[in-house]
């Protein structure tokens, strides 16, 4: 993903790179205006390090986008999930409700910005499919 990715982008304000975001982020302080975070948290324990992360990496007025497969579906037992074969394999999944987000949010100086539930166009009359936050770092 991160080779298609940067096949798509090429501008030099625009680093791409892999690690484990549940350890230390190799990035200084204050040297972003956007971290981006793409179903991928429900699948840490732990939200409270990674907005702390997203805060210190953060210059004031940056954003940090959040887009994660909604709770109502996982409420509903939805997981993630990718197929090899005919095998579906689930992912560890962990619940986050939608207050969980704005409350550490808060914690580590963000301001919701914005909050928006997705449907794709086979979903109407269904929960919404995902769920994205767009927090400021003041």
């Amino acid at each position: 993903m991160i080779e298609i990715a940067k096949k798509k982008v090429n501008s030099a304000n625009v680093i791409f790179s892999t690690g484990d975001i549940t350890k230390g982020w190799i990035y200084s302080d204050e040297s972003a205006d956007l971290v981006t975070c793409n179903l991928v948290l429900e699948h840490i324990e732990e939200l409270s390090f990674i907005f702390s992360e997203a805060s210190r990496v953060l210059m004031k007025g940056g954003q940090l986008f959040i887009s994660e497969l909604h709770q109502f579906r996982q409420y509903k037992g939805g997981k993630a999930n990718f197929q090899i074969d005919k095998n579906i394999i689930e992912i560890e999944a962990f619940l986050h409700h939608i207050s969980d987000f704005f409350n550490i949010g808060k914690n580590h100086n963000f301001i919701l910005e914005n909050f928006q539930e997705w449907w794709h166009e086979q979903d109407k009359n269904k929960p919404p499919r995902l769920v994205s936050f767009l927090f400021i770092k003041y």
